[in-house]
């Protein structure tokens, strides 16, 4: 996976080209407008929040959060119908961020961060507010081990980028919901410049 990130872009199918060489025999200066403004209102906010539901059934980071790190790179234009969605390289999420049980753990704290796992025990773990924002702590030792004399380590979990990119079949499941979603956008967008007409 590249430092540049992930980027795809959204665009027609062969069987949507069809639909709108029909519709251009009734309005052919229409096509560029009414396929940019299908593309651009597919990729956001549809096309972000199915991305995020994806990858919110791996892991268990607030929506808000997920969404927050997808991003629409590139939007449609009459000359350029495609719009680019983009997960750019960013620090991974900060392991509070994710599901914390509420029963506490003696010896460290306990944490959910997969929906297929059970919560883990980070033993001596602890929870600290860094900038009025609670973060899980340890004392970490270069070559290993916890010591209370070495400064506080940030505990973090898994990004949303490399989820995206290297959960099996993820991808592809959200680009096949993303294109049935824009066949739906595009037509739509053809009945109402349709029914403009008849006014």
């Amino acid at each position: 996976m590249s430092r540049a990130g992930i980027g795809f872009d959204i665009q027609i199918n062969p069987a949507q080209e069809r639909a709108l060489l029909r519709f251009s025999r009734q309005m052919p200066k229409q096509i560029p407008r009414v396929l940019s403004r299908a593309v651009n209102r597919t990729a956001s906010p549809t096309a972000i929040k199915m991305i995020a539901d994806e990858v919110g059934q791996e892991i268990l980071l607030k929506k808000g959060s997920i969404k927050k790190r997808i991003r629409l790179q590139r939007r449609a234009t009459p000359s350029e119908p495609s719009a680019m969605i983009a997960i750019p390289p960013a620090k991974s999420p900060s392991l509070a961020s994710f599901r914390r049980p509420k029963d506490i753990h003696p010896r460290g704290v306990r944490v959910q961060v997969r929906a297929d796992e059970p919560p883990q025990v980070l033993r001596h773990a602890f929870i600290r507010s860094l900038s009025g924002v609670p973060q899980i702590l340890t004392r970490e030792m270069p070559g290993g081990g916890i010591s209370p004399r070495y400064p506080v380590t940030v505990k973090r979990g898994p990004s949303v980028r490399g989820v995206f990119a290297n959960e099996p079949g993820l991808a592809q499941r959200a680009l096949r919901n993303i294109s049935a979603a824009l066949g739906r956008r595009v037509s739509h967008e053809i009945n109402f410049e349709l029914s403009r007409s008849v006014r």
